[in-house]
């Protein structure tokens, strides 16, 4: 795989990501100069204070972790794609920050299990199939024994609702924000029934170009999010008069 480090800016000054150069993520950094889903970074990062952790699960090349770090935060990275761990690697170990790199699947039970990238040129399509002789350990959040997570990023590819039921202890005791991407309905459904069993409510409105949704049992972590006029100008080009309406009755 070719691999390029190229400049990129956020809120705190430039920093080099190694990215995959074929790759969807790498392609789209190279474009903007910005991290990827930029929008995101900068919307969560009203959550998050120097010293919190955040549990990065599909990590992936780092993208978000060295935002995440950069802000201050301790971060745990778990990616189970050896190729795209191996850039999360060269990342985490070239830029300063508090990034604990791990090549590590999750789910809802510990095993064994074998990656598959659906899409060819999109590291992150990567997808853990269970298998007792796969080459990648499969963990759970709960078996990590994170202590204090104060916000858990999650994009596994439609594994989801199985990392939540593999953290379901650790939500109980901590309450951490969550940021899930749900690419389909079914299992954005099932998302929202599990949590809401645990207390938590969520911003109907994606905070990415991909639909990637705020979960949290704190109301005050939703509404640090929806008065920001960043999330609401996008908001609204994505949503139409359904948001207008809910802005006006915030």
């Amino acid at each position: 795989m070719q691999t390029q480090t190229v400049p990129v800016s956020d809120l705190y000054g430039p920093y080099s990501l190694t990215v995959a150069a074929d790759d969807h993520i790498g392609k789209e950094i190279l474009r903007t100069g910005r991290p990827y889903e930029y929008r995101l970074l900068r919307l969560t990062a009203s959550l998050i204070s120097p010293g919190d952790l955040v549990v990065d699960v599909g990590a992936n090349i780092g993208n978000h972790a060295l935002s995440y770090s950069r802000h201050g935060c301790r971060v745990l990275a778990l990616e189970p794609n050896p190729d795209a761990f191996e850039i999360l690697r060269q990342n985490a170990c070239r830029n300063v920050g508090d990034i604990d790199p791990r090549n590590v699947a999750v789910s809802r039970q510990a095993g064994r299990g074998s990656v598959r990238v659906r899409i060819p040129g999109n590291l992150g399509s990567a997808a853990v199939n269970v298998d007792a002789a796969g080459q990648v350990e499969v963990t759970t959040v709960d078996r990590l024994n994170v202590r204090a997570p104060r916000l858990m990023k999650i994009d596994v590819e439609g594994a989801e609702l199985a990392v939540l039921e593999g953290s379901v202890e650790t939500l109980r005791r901590w309450h951490p924000a969550i940021v899930v991407e749900l690419q389909s309905k079914e299992v954005k459904q099932a998302v929202k029934k599990f949590l809401s069993t645990l207390g938590y409510s969520w911003l109907p409105v994606s905070l990415s170009g991909e639909p990637t949704f705020l979960f949290s049992v704190a109301r005050r972590d939703l509404a640090r999010v929806a008065r920001q006029p960043m999330f609401w100008a996008h908001a609204v080009r994505r949503g139409g008069s359904r948001v207008r309406h809910m802005r006006n009755r915030s």
